[in-house]
Parts: C-alpha cells; structure tokens; sequence
C-alpha cells in the first residue's frame, strides 16, 4: 500500500518581502575607486567617427556602438546583421568576423582563446579570453553574437592592442600570500593558488599594464566569528595590492531604519501571523532508509507487505538543497520524531522545532526551487547549502559565505531568517557567483553583487519594500524598498555596496512594473549570456554592459537594428536611475557655402536614429550666431513628412554676414547631444561648425592647381623634417589598410586632383612614412589688394588629420592672417580636433584686421615634441587645403531682401498690437505660420474654411520683429510684422 502524505508546518512568513545583504568593507581595496568612465559619454560622437568605424557602418549599415575613450576601440555595438562570406564553427565565425569586420581596429586576434559557446534565447554568444605571452588578461575579454543564421548581430570588446608587462615575478606566490593580509589581523589558513594574471588599470592618460597574482584567502578577522574571503590581485612585481574584495556579502544592520525612532514599544514577536505550508525536499529516515519529500511537500511512503503498521522515523531539516545547523558552530542537523501512520495524510512538524528553524529551511529550498524554474540547467547548486539560523555572535545580520547565515533575535532586530526576503537575497548571492560561473564569468562586483540579490528576492516576492518590519515594534521600518526615491547614477554612488547596488536594482524593478515582472526577469536572466562585469569603482561603465545586454537579450529576431520588443521600455527605466544608452544617429546635411540675403534662411537636413532610439528624441534643432564674439542661438527644427526630414530656420540674414550653425539633437534620458558637424557644439575647442556667407559675390578662385602661382612653401622658423607642404596630386594613406589620414583627392569637381597637402609616401609604405614630423610646415597664400573692396571675405577648404598614431590629439592646426606683407600675424584659428573631410571655413577680413595692399594667410600644421611621452608626443599629422576664394559684398539692391511675394498678401495693422488681420491673395485652404526673431514657430493655423481673411491674437507675443509666412496653392507668402506694447 502507498500512501501520500502532506508534511505540514507553521512557518513565520512575513507579511511583507525583505532582502539585502550587506559586505565588510573595511579592509576592501580597489584601485578602480577613481571611477574612471572608460566609456566617457562626451567623447563619444568623436569616437563613432573614426575612419574605421564609419567604413565598418558603410558597409554594414546602421549599428550602433560605444567605445572604450582609453583604447579608442568599439566596446559595445549592434545592429543590422552581417553576413560572413565563409563557413566553419561559431568560433571560427567569430573569428572570421574579428580579422575581416574588425580588421581596422587592430584587434589582437592571435592573443583570443575560446572560453566557452553560451547558448541564448535567439543568439549564441561565442566567448574568447585575451591572453598575454601565456597569461590571461583580466576583464570580460571578446564576446560575439551570433543570430541563428550564423550572422553577427552584435559584439562586445574588453581588449588590449598594445599590452607592455614584464611577465617574470619578483615576489614568489608564499610572499604574495603573506603580504595579502599584512595589514588586516587574523587567521586565515585557507586559500587558491595564486596564479598570474595581467591586469589593465585605467588612469586619465590610458591603460597601465599590472603582472598580479591572482588569488582568495578566507579566514576571520580578529576575533570575528563571521569568516572574510578576500579575492586579491597583487602586483606580482612589488607587492602592491589593487584589489582586495571581501566575498562575504552580510546584511549591515545600521541600514534599517525605524520611521518611528525611539518613540515605539519593543515587542518580542514579529507581527506576522505564520502560515501554513507544505515543506519540500525534507528528509525523513525510517528505519536505515532515508525518503523524501517531494517538489510539492509531499512524502511518497510505501508500507512493507502484509497489514500496514504505524512506521516511526525522525524528519532532519536537511535534504538535497539545504541543510540547517544552530548557531554559529552547531554540528547537529535540527530532527523531530514521526509516526506515519496507515490512512493518515499529514505529518506535522511540532512545536519543538523552531520557527527560526523550519522558516530557514523552507525558504532556502523555494528559493533554490524558484531559481531553477529560470535556470533549469544551473546543477551546480543541487546541494544541501549550509543553512545556519540563530547564531547568536551577532545581531541584526545575515551573510553568505558558501552557506547562508542568519543571526538569532537581539539589537532591536528580529531573527533574521524570520524574513523570507531576506533568504532569498542571501541565496541570492549564491545565485550570483554559481551563475556567472555556469556562463563562463567571474563575479567580482559587490555593488552589483547586493542588487542582483535584491532582484532575486523581489522577483520572488514581488513586492518592492525589503524586510519591512525589520526592527522589532517598528511594523513601518524597512531595509530597502524600490517603489519611491529612485536611486540615480552618479550622485547616489555612495562607494558602500548596498547603497550602489540600489541603482542596478532599482532599474529592474522599474522595468518589472512597465512590462510586467515576469517579462522583466526573462530579460534579467538572458542578459546574463554575456557576463557582464567589471571591478568594484566601475560601476558607471558595468551599469552601461548591462543596459546594452538587456536590450540584446530582448531581441527576438536577430537584427538588433530594427530595435527590441521592449526597448523603449528598457532604455526608459535605467535613465531613471541615470543610466543611459549614449545616442547613436547620423545627421546629414548638404552645406550652402553662399546664399542670397533673405527674412528666413531654411536649413534643411536629415535624421537617422539608430536603435530604435526615436521616441527618446526630445529636441531637434540649429544653434547658429552672426558674430563670433558672441554666443550661439538655438531655434528648433520642424519635423516634414516621414520624421526624419527636418527644416531649422535663421531669421533676417543681411548681406555681408557669416553665420556659424550645427545642428544637434538631444534626448529626453540623459544622453550627451549629438551635433553635426560632430564635436561642434563642443563648449571649449569646438569642430568647425557649418558656414554660409550671406550676400557674397565671388571675385577670385585659386583651385590650387598646377604650381599655384605667388603661393609661399615654407616659412622661416619652419623645422618639420618631413611632410613639408607640396601643391600638387595628393596620395591618400591609412592606418591598418582602412584607417584614412591623408586624403587621395581634391576638393575641386574638376577630376585634375590638385591641392595643397603635407606631403606624399610615393614608395606605398606606412602612414608614417611622409607625415608631418618633429616640428611644423607653413603655407602661405598670394598676397590680396583689398583696398578697392568695402567688406571682403575668404573661403577655403581644409583637411586635418591628428587623431592616430601614438599620441592622438596633441598636435595643433592653426591659420593666420596678416594685413602687412607678412611682418606680423593675427589668429585666426588654432585648434587640434581633427576632421577626416575636406571642410569650409570662411572669414570676414574686417574682423580680424583691417583693410591693405597686403592681404595674406598662412596655413600651419605641426607635430610638437612633448618630451617624456612615448615617440616624444609624436602622432600621425596630416593637412590640405583647396578651393581658396575672395569674395565681396553684393549690392543689396541687387540680391535683394524684399518681401517674397508680400504685395499678394495684405497684413494689418502693422505694427500690431492685440491682434493681425491677414488677407490672402484668394479663397481657399491656406497654411499659416509665425516665426520670431530666433526662427522658434509662435504661431500655426490651418486656415481650413477657405476664406480670404484670417485674424491672429497677438496679445501673448512679445514685442518685436516677427516673420509671418503663408502657403497656399503650392505659392509661399511672407511679411515681417512688428508687434508694439
């Protein structure tokens, strides 16, 4: 006979979730505190327009990507999948794509190894490990995703190009072992194998390359029961210790706060009425033959043939997921007698077993049950965790240490393993470590650390207040709780892990509540495919992989460019907590070097955003200005049909003017605007913005070819020894085959190829070859008689390259201009941000000197020596210059300003004051517009009944000019219109 029994007990359950955890931090170190942003978000937009990139996004389409600022190389990209022309494994693919896709950057392919395949929802991350002469480096290594048509979609890059690092030890592993806790007193006689490593270390000028052992040591401190496991990385050279982070993860009682202070009645009991259950996976011995109890609770007993009799055995609170002790030494699994008795259905635990103890127990095996209902796979964790409840050289604590500890009642705080939140978050840490490890990761993050616990506990609960009630006869105390005051990047980094782990934790929870928790911890758990971490004082970059990995885990066809299912819900919910996908999108925009006066220049342009980024667009616009002394003006761009197809406006442009403008575009979460031309809206040495001269007539074009007569080679005080300036067919050249620094082509339309340029390689060798080196190179233009001319002004075209080679961004580009043959200089502009394209800039010559028989400029690039820096500061400099002109002031009277079309349209009173009248030239549907004097739309009406005549409140305008713009039958209609008060 089988019978199936039901093992029932009363287990406190708070009414509430809870979890935390905490770490003793005291004697933790990283040298990574600095919080160094290795993906620093302003110096993106300059990076996504290195030459090697732009012709990765040429050839495969939109893709968007992050770098590393140190290394310069994409460390974070997807988008439209890429094809690979060959066949093979998915390491062989990978590999493929890194020596063919990548090839540009320079990556170290030879050092990769395979770590492992993870196999993903819709992608398969192929893992690699960079190794050094033998040695692994530490950090996430290379991880390339690929969709289940073998393309890459996706990759992420922690790799090193130019590793320098002694491999041989100074200190022997003993000594590394002994110096690791000199400073810290103690007993620690367990530990790993030191094993060598190297690691990176950012500093603001780059990468320093450590040899370290790697290593842990776990003992106690002092006298301390609660046990330490410090994981170290000591320079192997010297001695010096840049981490030592403590494992241990333990619950920090000053955390919980009571809303009621010291004005509350203690009371003994939690205010929780226990509830009643079904304990699973419990043993029970009858006789020499252990049995469990099932998934369910359920016990599933056979009597011996014949006519069944009562069978006694004992129940231990252990089995094959947990096992509980007593206090902080107890060796004794907690037991209690059964009868099992023919034609019953329950077992019930008695009251000599402990709330503490059947509480801890039962909480420790839902939640390994519940963490293998997401990850069936993980078998690593299929043991009997140490449980130890009620230790009592404690309070108000719990931590995991391999096991799960919670400490006894006592401080003001409840037994702790009386809150299931709290056990789950424990477990939790455990979840962490077995979890990176079963995807071929290392977690090593103890922000990360205590808010991924929290995530496991309130994915659990699914309540956003954790361990309320925590400090007895405070029922309103709580340890954490994520439903109000956001934790943000960075003003809430405190440098105390729990507090950091808030800001992880709490974007979690705030994408559970958009898409659902479920939805949520789907994608929680798949982003976990690319293990994602980075050491203790990283948190701002770590924060960012993980946004990136949700959003990949959320993609549900393999083509990260068309954006994820939940990806405006994704990327909304970590802004809140101030971390942000930087913007990626292209702003094309055909530059008008000379335009007519005009009441409303329209600025046309178009706007590509890549994943799935549009409705985090907050603003698009132009920031333009008349006069370089003085700041720019924004007005905002209007939206034409389709969205990305935009007009700004610049209102009542003169003859004789120049105006700067870029464009730029802005998000609504945080991210750094996006400007075209790219770093033009930078505040302190900016890109050329665009320009156009306003009423200008050309007098005199030189397209610099052939010998380009009355041109200066040279000039005294010159000193480069290579790459002098030379008119002539330039010869374009590259770093890595595909990284452009000279430019092969003019500006001129005219297929002669000629130009100015710092000099040409003709024996096809390295970039190197003929650049500008050690010292600079001057050009100078014919001398100009502008005495007959009222407001003249200069246009060229320039290329300027300084960005690679060993020390990118040192060297300067600066033009002069001189009104007295050359005896003096005036700046003009002095600048080391380079821009692979031939650009215009252009000058009013009144602005900088005045008028003589002896207008020259001069042109100069240079490669300054900086003594101490690697190849003394050298980098890879080159220049050009095309298409010189002079210009002249038009006659006004002959271009024009009037009003187009003004005596078809009748506008009254003008100036106004409460109020316009239009009259329309004829019935009928007409658009009408009003722009102020920063070219920002004031005023729109569809005139829809068709009549002539269209009334308009001015009362709320300020005063001033305005321009009032009317469209009808395909004809536009303006007036400028002054409002009085």
């Amino acid at each position: 006979m089988k019978h199936v029994f039901l093992l029932l007990a009363c287990v406190l359950v708070p009414a509430i979730t809870n979890l935390y955890a905490g770490n003793d931090q005291k004697y933790n170190i990283s040298v990574f505190k600095d919080q160094i942003r290795i993906d620093e978000p302003s110096l993106q937009a300059g990076l996504r327009h290195q030459t090697a990139w732009q012709q990765f996004a040429h050839r495969n389409g939109p893709w968007y990507a992050e770098f590393n600022t140190l290394t310069k190389l994409p460390m974070r990209a997807a988008g439209t999948p890429v094809t690979l022309n060959t066949s093979g494994s998915d390491a062989d693919l990978a590999m493929y794509f890194v020596n063919s896709e990548l090839k540009a950057f320079n990556l170290p392919a030879a050092s990769f190894q395979l770590n492992r395949i993870n196999n993903g929802r819709s992608l398969n991350y192929v893992q690699f490990t960079q190794f050094y002469q033998g040695l692994p480096v530490l950090g996430n290594g290379l991880s390339i995703r690929l969709n289940n048509s073998k393309q890459v979609v996706a990759f992420t890059a922690d790799v090193f190009n130019n590793i320098a690092v002694n491999t041989q030890p100074a200190i022997t592993p003993e000594q590394a072992l002994q110096l690791s806790v000199a400073d810290v007193p103690g007993n620690y006689p367990q530990h790993s194998t030191p094993a060598l490593k190297v690691l990176p270390v950012p500093t603001p000028s780059g990468y320093e390359y450590k040899l370290v052992y790697d290593f842990t040591i776990k003992g106690n401190i002092g006298t301390q029961t609660e046990p330490v496991n410090f994981r170290i990385w000591m320079d192997a050279h010297n001695g010096t210790i840049y981490y030592r982070y403590n494992m241990v993860c333990s619950f920090d009682a000053e955390e919980a706060q009571s809303l009621y202070a010291l004005n509350g009645q203690v009371t003994p009991n939690p205010n929780f009425a226990p509830q009643a259950v079904t304990i699973p996976h419990m043993r029970i011995r009858v006789g020499a033959t252990d049995y469990y109890t099932d998934a369910d609770g359920h016990l599933d007993y056979a009597f011996p043939p014949g006519i069944p009799a009562t069978a006694n055995g004992t129940a231990y609170l252990d089995g094959p997921f947990c096992r509980v002790y007593n206090g902080a030494t107890g060796s004794t699994t907690p037991s209690f007698p059964v009868s099992i008795v023919p034609g019953g259905s329950e077992i019930t635990v008695p009251n000599s077993v402990t709330s503490s103890q059947i509480s801890g127990f039962y909480h420790v095996v839902k939640q390994h049950q519940f963490m293998k209902s997401w990850i069936p796979g993980l078998t690593t964790m299929d043991f009997p965790i140490i449980t130890r409840v009620d230790r009592n050289d404690g309070n108000c604590n719990a931590f995991y240490d391999g096991g799960v500890n919670f400490y006894a009642q006592g401080g003001g705080c409840f037994a702790t393993s009386l809150f299931s939140d709290i056990i789950f978050h424990e477990y939790g840490h455990g979840i962490n470590y077995y979890f990176y490890d079963y995807k071929g990761g290392n977690f090593d993050n103890g922000s990360l650390g205590e808010g991924y616990a929290d995530v496991w506990a309130f994915a659990h609960t699914e309540n956003p207040i954790l361990s309320q009630g925590f400090n007895v006869g405070a029922i309103n105390s709580f340890i954490r709780r994520y439903d109000q005051n956001p934790k943000v990047y960075p003003q809430d980094l405190t440098g105390e892990v729990h507090d950091n782990g808030e800001i992880i934790a709490g974007a979690w929870w705030d994408l559970g509540q958009q898409i659902g928790l479920q939805n949520m911890f789907t994608i929680f758990i798949n982003s976990h495919e690319g293990v994602p971490m980075r050491p203790d004082g990283d948190e701002g970059t770590l924060y960012s992989d993980i946004l990136f990995e949700a959003l990949i885990a959320d993609d549900d066809n393999g083509n990260l460019s068309d954006g994820t299912p939940n990806s405006i819900a994704i990327i909304d919910n970590f802004a809140l907590h101030g971390i942000y996908l930087q913007i990626s999108a292209d702003i094309v925009h055909a530059e008008y070097p000379v335009i007519a006066p005009t009441d409303l220049a329209q600025i046309n342009f178009t706007l590509g955003i890549d994943f799935n980024y549009l409705p985090f667009v907050e603003g698009v616009g132009l920031w333009y200005r008349t006069d370089r002394t003085q700041p720019f003006t924004y007005t905002n761009a209007v939206a034409l049909t389709g969205g990305s197809t935009y007009t700004g406006f610049i209102p009542f442009l003169t003859a004789g003017t120049i105006v700067d403008y870029y464009l730029e575009l802005e998000d609504n979460v945080g991210g750094v605007p996006l400007s075209e031309p790219y770093l033009a809206n930078r505040a302190s040495n900016p890109n050329i913005p665009f320009q156009m001269l306003v009423g200008y007539e050309t007098l005199a074009e030189d397209n610099l070819f052939g010998t380009a007569a009355n041109w200066t080679l040279g000039a005294p005080g010159d000193d480069a020894t290579t790459g002098m300036w030379t008119i002539g067919s330039p010869i374009e050249s590259y770093v890595n085959d595909v990284s452009m620094v000279q430019t092969g082509t003019d500006n001129t339309p005219d297929g002669n190829n000629q130009c100015a340029f710092t000099g040409n390689d003709t024996s096809g060798g390295a970039a190197g070859v003929n650049d500008v080196d050690d010292g600079k190179t001057t050009l100078t233009t014919k001398p100009f008689n502008l005495m007959q001319y009222d407001n003249p002004a200069f246009s060229f075209y320039r290329w300027y390259s300084n960005d690679q080679g060993a020390n990118p961004g040192n060297d300067n580009w600066e033009v002069y201009i001189s009104n007295n043959g050359g005896t003096t200089w005036v700046p003009v502009e002095n600048t080391n941000v380079a821009d692979h394209s031939w650009r215009l800039f252009a000058l009013r010559v009144l602005d900088y000197v005045t008028l003589s028989p002896d207008v020259r400029l001069r042109f100069v690039a240079s490669d300054n020596l900086i003594p101490g820096l690697d190849y003394e500061g050298g980098s890879l400099v080159e220049a050009a210059i095309d298409d010189f002109v002079l210009y002249e002031q038009a006659d006004e009277t002959q271009t024009g300003i009037n009003n187009f079309n003004s005596a078809a349209m009748q506008v009254y009173p003008n100036p106004a004051n409460d109020f316009l009248m239009v009259q329309l030239p004829q019935n009928g549907n007409a658009q009408v517009t009003m722009f102020n004097a920063l070219g920002q739309q004031v005023y729109a009406a569809n005139n829809q009944n068709g009549g002539q005549t269209l009334r308009i409140n001015t009362t709320a305008l300020p005063q001033g000019v305005y321009l009032l713009q009317a469209t009808q039958n395909n004809q536009t209609l303006q007036q400028k219109v002054m409002v009085n008060r």
